[in-house]
């Protein structure tokens, strides 16, 4: 239900953007996710959640902890989303903001599990050979994952590529099972 809500002010904050430009869209995604940061924090989470508070002054709290760079429809998202007590969604919104920003760029995100670091060239040449391979510009965010024990495990947006070390041990341990 969340992930249908969130979509929804995404997708109206989205189609309100007059300047569809990187640079604007960037700006958009910090500011989201700076709100994102900021209301997932636990005292603010508190603070907004304290039934006695009342909605204006939330509102002029999380002005006070936000950029006041931010343009004035974001504030009104946030006037918005206080009013309708879903202001807790917000994380999920940015999610959802950058992936309609990484959608109408054509750039989608390759989440790489390693076990071990990989060095620039080494995220270079993978991330090349994956957009050769899916048609789409990718940009990498690596985590490590001690679990796998070698290889990598990357995620692309609905596929999954699973080189691990502990997937194939998977597999043999299936294998040898079944026999």
């Amino acid at each position: 239900m969340f992930l249908t809500i969130s979509r929804k002010y995404a997708e109206a904050l989205f189609s309100v953007i007059q300047d569809k430009s990187t640079s604007s869209l960037d700006f958009w995604s910090l500011v989201l996710d700076d709100a994102a940061r900021v209301v997932s924090n636990k005292d603010v989470e508190q603070f907004i959640s304290h039934p006695i508070i009342g909605k204006q002054e939330k509102l002029e709290v999380l002005k006070s902890l936000l950029s006041s760079e931010a343009p004035r429809i974001f504030f009104n998202l946030l006037e918005l989303l206080i009013e309708r007590n879903n202001l807790m969604i917000l994380p999920c919104i940015s999610e959802q903001f950058s992936k309609l920003k990484n959608n109408y760029e054509g750039v989608g995100i390759a989440k790489i599990f390693t076990a071990f670091s990989l060095s620039t060239e080494q995220v270079k040449s993978l991330v090349a050979k994956l957009e050769s391979r899916i048609g789409l510009k990718l940009r990498p965010k690596v985590l490590i994952d001690e679990s796998l024990i070698g290889g990598v495990k990357i995620f692309i947006e609905d596929k999954v590529f699973d080189i691990s070390v502990k997937n194939s041990l998977n597999k043999m341990q299936e294998i040898l099972t079944t026999v």
